[in-house]
């Protein structure tokens, strides 16, 4: 598959190289071109511009620091927004506003490209070890087509897992006379997950049912 991966920082390179060793055609881009040197050195093609990486690849992956940076990434001169997208992947990895997010999401749908939006949690060695914890979102058929067929492993923390350690904070708390409502609040939450049959979910069914206003 070519791939393209737009922010060659520390996570966006350690990306790229995973992408690399799993045998993908990987073109990167990033605004300090020398980033992409150590990447170039192992085969990686790099493109000029953000706009020239999205022509040579089906997918294409920005991974980048902020909401500033995302913008220049996608509206600036020679931006993504300003190539062909028709039938396009757009995967953006960055941690930004959901108004940031909400708003590229619409204008890359505009032009004719599908996108998921994937955050992640985790560092460097995960990363190169594509073991990162991505937090997901985007249509249906979309988000389908970015796993390409490779369904995320059977939770590793699941919602009695989560229980067991929220009720073991607050129980302690209480022996050294202190309240924890937080802990307390999000535990009531689990305990409601459980009920409902969701004990052997990953811990994450509980704040996107939670965000879902389908939880209580």
């Amino acid at each position: 598959m070519k791939i393209g991966v737009c922010g060659t920082g520390k996570m966006g390179a350690a990306i790229a190289q995973r992408l690399m060793s799993c045998s993908h055609k990987i073109t990167v881009w990033n605004r300090d071109p020398a980033k992409t040197q150590p990447l170039a050195s192992l085969g990686a093609n790099v493109a000029a511009s953000p706009a020239a990486l999205c022509q040579a690849c089906d997918v294409i992956i920005t991974m980048v620091l902020d909401d500033s940076a995302l913008d220049a990434v996608y509206r600036g001169a020679a931006g993504i927004l300003s190539a062909d997208l028709s039938g396009r992947l757009v995967i953006d990895m960055s941690t930004v506003l959901p108004a940031t997010e909400e708003a590229i999401a619409a204008e890359v749908k505009e032009k004719g490209a599908a996108f998921v939006e994937c955050p992640v949690g985790g560092t460097v060695g995960p990363a190169r070890e594509g073991k990162l914890f991505g937090l997901m979102g985007g249509g249906e058929a979309d988000v389908a087509r970015a796993l390409a067929g490779q369904l995320p492993q059977a939770a590793s923390f699941d919602v009695r897992a989560a229980r067991k350690d929220l009720s073991t904070m607050v129980a302690y708390a209480r022996t050294l006379g202190l309240d924890l409502p937080t802990a307390a609040a999000a535990l009531k939450s689990f305990d409601e997950a459980a009920a409902q049959g969701l004990a052997d979910k990953d811990a994450i069914a509980v704040p996107a049912r939670w965000a879902s206003g389908t939880m209580g």
